[in-house]
């Protein structure tokens, strides 16, 4: 079986997401992408769909990392679709950076899609650590069917 499958990241500076409100998250550029189309930066930024021809079994992963308040919780949300949660995760807020991380397993058809979703309540606008694979999103195809 050929590898397939996609890694999106932020790049630069100034993502920020805004206290207390569910926001999804628009990726800036692949890491990688092979056997297909998977993610779209002038469609569909906020995803990474399946394309034809890679159904089967996929491996998601979702890493956020907030940068330091010690104030609320942080939370990061896997969806599929128009909104089937696959994957959550909620941490207190520490005086340091804080990372959020999921992992899930799940059967993907062709046009089928998975996108991120972040919501703190530290009292104030917190940035995201941008650069490189602190803040990624992937699925890699594990099963062919």
């Amino acid at each position: 079986m050929a590898f397939k499958g996609a890694r999106v990241q932020l790049t630069g500076a100034g993502y920020n997401v805004n206290d207390t409100t569910n926001t999804a998250i628009e990726w800036a550029a692949a890491e990688y992408e092979h056997g297909g189309d998977f993610w779209v930066l002038a469609a569909s930024p906020d995803r990474i769909t399946i394309p034809d021809g890679c159904d089967g079994y996929y491996r998601i992963r979702a890493y956020i990392t907030w940068q330091a308040d010690a104030d609320g919780y942080r939370r990061l949300r896997v969806y599929r679709n128009t909104g089937t949660l696959l994957a959550e995760t909620t941490r207190d807020a520490e005086a340091g950076i804080v990372t959020t991380r999921v992992t899930a397993t799940v059967y993907m058809e062709a046009g089928d899609y998975f996108w991120v979703q972040v919501y703190h309540s530290a009292g104030n606008v917190l940035a995201l650590e941008d650069t490189g694979p602190k803040c990624a999103f992937s699925c890699d195809l594990i099963a062919e069917v």
